[in-house]
């Protein structure tokens, strides 16, 4: 993201680096909220809203000439990644696995995150010889996957956080 905004915005360095900052604050705003919006509306509604905030972030990343709606862009971006990093992530895991494989369920999650952070700008990076919006397609192809992957999860799931397991205990562990 900081080298679009050196390459194709002439930012400056240091200028492009602030460039984050509108993902970095949308992420931080929604990720607060993201697990009483969980325990209102249930995962699946706050993971799809996520992944299409993120999905349309990405998607209007490469077509903005000027700052202002590169910043936009990165704002949306960063308010999809604030509602689907943690606490939806964790509930719908959490709703799926019996309760004695919870702990190693919540590890693969966090690797999978750790991958994706790693492989994600790897990816990126390996596609920009072919422009910025190939480079821009790679978190709009993982958060269109995420999101069919969301909608394909069983209906089933309980709406709430809250709700008794078969051995009497909560999911939040309560």
């Amino acid at each position: 993201v900081p080298l679009y905004g050196q390459e194709v915005l002439k930012l400056s360095q240091g200028s492009s680096g602030y460039s984050l900052t509108p993902m970095a604050v949308g992420g931080s705003l929604l990720a607060g909220l993201s697990g009483a919006m969980v325990d209102r509306w249930g995962a699946r509604p706050v993971l799809a809203i996520g992944l299409g905030l993120a999905a349309a972030g990405s998607l209007t990343l490469p077509w903005w000439g000027n700052v202002p709606g590169f910043l936009v862009s990165l704002l949306i971006l960063g308010l999809g990644m604030g509602l689907t990093m943690g606490a939806p992530v964790n509930y719908l895991l959490l709703s799926l696995v019996p309760d004695a494989e919870a702990g190693s369920g919540l590890a693969v999650t966090g690797i999978s995150r750790s991958l994706g952070a790693t492989i994600g700008p790897t990816m990126m990076a390996g596609v920009l010889p072919f422009g910025w919006v190939a480079v821009f397609s790679v978190p709009l192809f993982f958060a269109l996957l995420g999101w069919s992957g969301v909608l394909a999860v069983k209906k089933s799931i309980p709406r709430t956080a809250g709700r008794k397991k078969q051995n009497g205990k909560n999911l939040d562990g309560g």
